[in-house]
């Protein structure tokens, strides 16, 4: 009986040391500190870590609720404050507190926010909802009202409504590339900081043995890094500010062709769940069906017909529906699944461990290994508690696990 093994590898912080996303951050919000009229105060990387520990993961969050942070700090320190139209009409505003007032109330309010979040909405639109629902008791409570929330938590990942959220996004990727793909007309020239500050953590040997066509071995990118969709979906079926080039940027860092192995990220999961008509991010690891259709992506050549085939297994399996297997026609029926995971948090892991159940239940064998690629010790503690094997690279994980599968 055919045995399948499955390599399943995060981007960020595993093959890719991910100083752009932080770096972008940081230059996007301390940008607009400076055109509010802040020019002495500025954020950090220990501000993100903040964000990331209270579980807002995402720069695309992080910069909207910090500027509302801001906002909300001026008003408290001025004691009143200008109705907020939008960002574009608050330049200037009179300088005031001292940096360390300010991160110690920003750090208090990430808290809060943290405390405010939904399952159902990312949290830049989870904190916009609080604010309309309690007003004077809300998260931010002196400028809950305020038009210019709508453009900076409502708008937050629209690229022609949200500036926090344009200029981030050329700071990640440039002027170049954002002028020519949305039809703008940026005149600062800002390099790429994916492609400026980022490098491969990945070796040339683990390159080359991941990419090998080998029968029963199959690798994939399971990310949160938005991606572009193949040509196959028109570019109205997704929300356009996810189908960036992002995760591709990693791979040309790495040496890989962009369509070397399979990719589901963001762009690919916004598809579906547009197409769906599901909230953003309903499939994003830890969810099971980032698992199920990095793995069919693997044997199935068309991107469009794996995500449909995953939402399939997904969907049968919540009805209890296992008598009809969609899984079958590519993997063998009661076949032993072994599943490699390379991560540095606990997301991709808990997604694979799901997925696991998943196959299981429809009467396959699934062995689960994690490798968990460590950088502090509070994610190697992290890591720890799922079960996952602790390695402080991607390479040394790689050749434990190179060295315990046949024919490499």
């Amino acid at each position: 009986m055919i045995e399948n093994t499955f390599v399943l590898l995060d981007i960020d912080g595993v093959l890719i040391q991910p100083g752009g996303y932080r770096h972008s951050y940081a230059d996007t919000v301390n940008y607009y500190l400076t055109f509010l009229g802040q020019p002495h105060l500025h954020v950090n990387d220990r501000i993100a870590e903040t964000f990331e520990f209270f579980s807002i993961q995402a720069e695309w969050d992080m910069v909207p609720l910090t500027i509302a942070a801001f906002l909300e700090w001026f008003a408290e320190v001025r004691g009143e404050h200008p109705n907020f139209i939008s960002i574009d009409q608050s330049g200037n505003l009179p300088s005031i507190g001292e940096q360390e007032q300010f991160l110690s109330f920003l750090k208090n309010k990430i808290i809060d926010f943290s405390k405010a979040l939904s399952n159902k909405e990312i949290p830049a639109l989870a904190i916009y909802h609080n604010c309309i629902r309690n007003q004077q008791h809300s998260v931010l409570p002196r400028i809950w009202n305020d038009p210019i929330l709508e453009e900076i938590l409502l708008n937050s990942l629209d690229i022609y409504r949200s500036p926090l959220f344009r200029r981030l996004e050329t700071q990640l990727l440039g002027t170049e590339y954002m002028n020519n793909r949305f039809q703008l007309n940026i005149q600062e020239q800002i390099a790429p900081n994916l492609e400026v500050v980022d490098f491969p953590i990945l070796s040339e040997e683990h390159r080359d043995r991941l990419i090998q066509k080998k029968d029963g071995f199959h690798t994939a990118i399971l990310t949160a890094r938005p991606n572009l969709l193949p040509d196959a979906i028109g570019a109205t079926e997704a929300d356009s500010h996810f189908i960036l080039p992002e995760a591709e940027i990693a791979f040309r860092l790495i040496g890989w062709d962009e369509h070397a192995i399979p990719v589901i990220g963001v762009g690919s999961l916004s598809y579906i769940e547009n197409k769906y008509h599901l909230p953003k991010d309903s499939f994003l690891k830890p969810h099971p069906f980032h698992s199920i259709a990095s793995i069919l992506n693997t044997m199935i050549q068309s991107q469009t017909e794996a995500l449909e085939t995953a939402k399939m297994v997904y969907d049968r399996w919540v009805e209890g529906n296992l008598l009809s297997n969609p899984l079958g026609q590519f993997i063998q029926e009661g076949s032993k699944i072994r599943i490699a995971v390379f991560e540095d948090s606990a997301s991709g892991i808990q997604s694979c461990i799901s997925a696991g159940k998943i196959f299981s239940d429809y009467g396959y064998y699934p062995e689960i290994e994690a490798y968990g690629i460590y950088s502090t010790e509070e994610k190697k503690l992290q890591l720890q508690n799922l079960g996952a094997q602790i390695y402080p690279n991607v390479n040394e994980a790689l050749d434990v696990f190179f060295n315990t599968t046949k024919a490499f």
